[in-house]
């Protein structure tokens, strides 16, 4: 190691002079992606072709679907879920975004749960934002979510039709970063994992 000498007027000091190409060592945040259309999905959910999705693929609930099928008797929710059930190998807290076309404003939320059942008290409403007609990412709440490691079971729900949906992503959570200023994806990811 190499030091370097500082002459002040009424003291010396001694700096440790690092090397410009040090190796440094960060921890790099998990940031998982998976096409929604790889879960298990539920009728009327269908799998339709999109060029500017991941894969080229997405998830469709065709606009009126709920109009013509109304609820399941003796259920809350309309027919049709997408569930996941994901490899976590990292547990930690995870920030949730769904990478979405929405046709219009009227259709623009699913119901989503992250390993609790389908009910309207755990059900959590992924959406209700106003961009609609192209592809874009939105984040499930303003927090992160708990993912343990191992198998995590993350379950869309049939809300609104006139939707389609292409990826989900968890993102690790940065303790020093404010909410704000975490990562967000951006453009189709490429996937990098797949649910069991």
């Amino acid at each position: 190691m190499n030091t370097c000498k500082l002459l002040l007027p009424s003291c010396m000091i001694s700096l440790l002079c690092v090397p410009a190409f040090g190796q440094f060592s960060f921890t790099q945040p998990e940031r998982l992606f998976l096409e929604v259309e790889d879960g298990k999905i539920e009728k009327p959910f269908k799998v339709t072709a999109l060029a500017d999705a991941g894969g080229n693929q997405v998830v469709t609930l065709k606009d009126k679907t709920n109009k013509k099928i109304g609820k399941v008797p003796g259920s809350e929710f309309y027919e049709g879920s997408i569930e996941f059930k994901i490899n976590v190998k990292k547990g930690g807290e995870y920030l949730i975004w769904l990478r979405k076309r929405w046709e219009d404003g009227c259709g623009n939320s699913v119901f989503c749960t992250i390993n609790k059942a389908m009910t309207l008290k755990d059900a959590l409403v992924l959406g209700e934002d106003g961009t609609h007609s192209k592809l874009h990412w939105i984040r499930l709440g303003n927090k992160p979510f708990h993912l343990k490691e191992g198998v995590n079971t993350i379950r869309l729900q049939n809300r609104e039709d006139g939707i389609n949906l292409d990826m989900l992503a968890m993102i690790e959570f940065e303790e020093d970063v404010p909410l704000d200023e975490q990562y967000v994806p951006t453009g189709a990811e490429k996937a990098n994992i797949k649910p069991l």
